[in-house]
């Protein structure tokens, strides 16, 4: 590895571009005296060892620079400097505090404790590994949540509760501090790890599921795509250095959009896609965000190339179809609406956003239809039955209309 994220883009950040494989002029001398060496053999290459000891050698004059380098060398040194981790960390410090930061950095060292001893005991199995960071993480009180309404690691951290990504990343923590063959995967809205080494032992454990072990298949059954998506590298992919910034800086995107902040949203996705072209999740998301801002012609373009890369999925449909229906398309917003529900039949979101837009063409016995099956599909998302009670305020059936905004309001309709 020739460059670590986190270093290189904090050094940027304080110093200017250079040419970190030759040195650091951290006291801007204009040259690259002894100790600001990187590539110390001279093989043009910087390695994971030569990172650790640029590090340890000039920890008064990093510390100087402030920044994330004082979250490192106050928090993190129990891990290797190229761990993910870091790299996770520094991505979500533009929006964590401090205090964050270091309860992150005690919470998987807890668990890589709590790995650790076991090990010189027997030799393990790898998929007997993967089970020893599960049952250390429910050791370390962790809770697993298939999704959770926070994307940042940090906050997820904060309230004990991993969901599938962020219990991955755990994972993956752990195992690089042993040196094991583990990656993160994705499906649509989903991840995983898979053990693959040299030896032809290859698994998936996902964590979300109480670490249960599910083959590939399994992925592409329940997640709506096809293996030809896998072959084109959208899904099922172990994901590489760059594929899991990528992912660090999606989630960083998708907190930004929560909080109302479209622009750096985007900000965020032009990263995602820049370091991966083919994230299905970023171009969904970008379009949500430039729709909301109002730039529909780049929402279209968005949701396109979601589609070309994920056919099979709803989410393209349904959003073109929302634009199109504000731009007066109807007739092109209820094409995509009637795909969208056609490839989303089990989702109740397919439902709830053609009945959305039923609902503003006055349709009110289609949209009427679209929230029942909405609510038979979701019965727990208030969102269903604040429709079915517009549509029945409006129709005059007040009974009906009182009932079911009671129940959206108990599920927490509009918090």
């Amino acid at each position: 590895m020739t460059q670590i994220h986190w270093i290189s883009a904090e050094l940027t950040r304080h110093l200017g571009e250079q040419d970190l494989n030759e040195g650091v002029d951290l006291d801007s001398s204009g040259a690259i005296e002894e100790g600001e060496r990187t590539d110390t053999n001279g093989n043009g290459t910087v390695e994971t060892r030569e990172w650790l000891a640029f590090l340890r050698r000039n920890k008064s004059p990093l510390r100087e620079l402030g920044g994330f380098f004082n979250y490192y060398f106050s928090y993190g040194q129990a891990f290797l400097p190229d761990s993910l981790l870091h790299d996770l960390l520094y991505v979500e410090s533009e929006m964590a505090t401090e205090e964050q930061i270091a309860a992150s950095y005690q919470k998987v060292e807890t668990v890589l404790n709590e790995v650790f001893p076991y090990l010189s005991q027997r030799v393990f199995t790898p998929r007997e590994r993967l089970q020893l960071v599960y049952d250390a993480m429910i050791k370390s009180s962790f809770s697993m949540a298939w999704d959770a309404p926070i994307s940042l690691f940090t906050q997820n951290i904060a309230i004990d509760s991993l969901d599938c990504d962020t219990a991955s990343y755990v994972a993956l923590t752990v195992a690089h501090e042993f040196s094991w063959p583990v990656y993160l995967v994705n499906a649509p809205w989903h991840y995983f790890v898979r053990w693959q080494d040299e030896s032809g032992t290859r698994f998936n454990m996902d964590f979300a599921t109480q670490g249960n072990i599910w083959p590939d298949e399994h992925y592409i059954e329940n997640y709506d795509f096809t293996t030809e998506q896998v072959e084109s590298g959208v899904y099922l992919q172990n994901h590489s250095y760059e594929r899991l910034l990528a992912t660090f800086y999606l989630n960083r995107a998708v907190e930004k959009y929560r909080l109302g902040d479209d622009e750096g949203a985007i900000s965020d996705y032009n990263i995602v896609i820049g370091f991966d072209s083919k994230y299905f999740m970023a171009y969904i998301n970008r379009g949500l965000a430039n729709y909301r801002l109002g730039n529909y012609d780049e929402a279209i373009a968005d949701f396109n190339i979601a589609m070309e890369l994920s056919p099979t999925r709803y989410e393209s449909y349904t959003n073109l179809g929302i634009v199109e229906a504000v731009l007066g398309n109807r007739q092109e917003a209820m094409e995509y609406l009637n795909h969208g529900v056609e490839e989303g039949e089990t989702y109740a979101r397919a439902y709830l956003t053609r009945g959305l837009v039923l609902l503003v063409l006055r349709n009110y016995e289609d949209a009427r239809s679209d929230f029942d099956r909405a609510v038979e599909l979701d019965p727990q998302n208030p969102a269903g039955y604040a429709g079915l009670a517009a549509v029945y305020q409006i129709t005059g059936n007040t009974e009906e209309a009182a009932r079911n905004l009671q129940r959206a309001q108990e599920l927490g309709a509009g918090q």
